[in-house]
């Protein structure tokens, strides 16, 4: 099960990109799902091994960002998105799966939803995210799992049990 984690109010979420270094920020590429703005990386404030992905313009216009940190499931390297947030307006055009896609790295093609959970908006955009594979890593028996291997009820809960199972996306080769 992930873990369910209530929904936040759209004010704390857009007030999480402060904690980007958006103005020492690199630009990655151009935008495929919001032209003409750029894709951008930067550092996080307070979390020094964290990276930020986002959307917009330089200096204040920001569409969409991601936090994603390195960690290791089972020996093998992985980015644990710890934050994700994409503009009402923009939502539902593969704005989340473009910052994933620029987040993978010669390390790692692995996401990992949030330990501490999940809404379930960001539940079920993972499962909908093309090109990737949705699996699930099962921390009891610290090992990845296919999807057919979790118990339909045992895939999102609010109980304590939901501990047990992070969500991950595998970039598709």
């Amino acid at each position: 099960m992930v873990k369910q984690v209530p929904d936040q109010p759209e004010e704390t979420l857009i007030a999480d990109f402060a904690a980007l270094k958006a103005l020492d920020s690199i630009e990655i590429q151009a935008s495929q799902t919001a032209r003409p703005y750029k894709i951008w990386c930067c550092g996080v404030n307070q979390m020094p091994d964290a990276l930020g992905y986002w959307i917009g313009q330089l200096p204040d216009c920001y569409l969409a960002f991601i936090v994603v940190n390195p960690i290791s499931l089972s020996g093998m390297s992985a980015l644990e998105v710890i934050r994700a947030w994409v503009h009402p307006d923009w939502r539902m055009k593969g704005m989340h799966a473009e910052l994933l896609n620029c987040a993978v790295t010669k390390q790692s093609s692995v996401f990992v939803g949030d330990r501490d959970g999940m809404t379930l908006a960001i539940f079920n955009a993972w499962n909908q995210m093309s090109g990737f594979q949705v699996r699930y890593f099962d921390v009891e028996n610290d090992e990845f799992v296919l999807e057919d291997h979790v118990p339909q009820q045992d895939k999102f809960t609010s109980w304590s049990d939901g501990d047990r199972w992070l969500i991950t996306l595998t970039k598709n080769p």
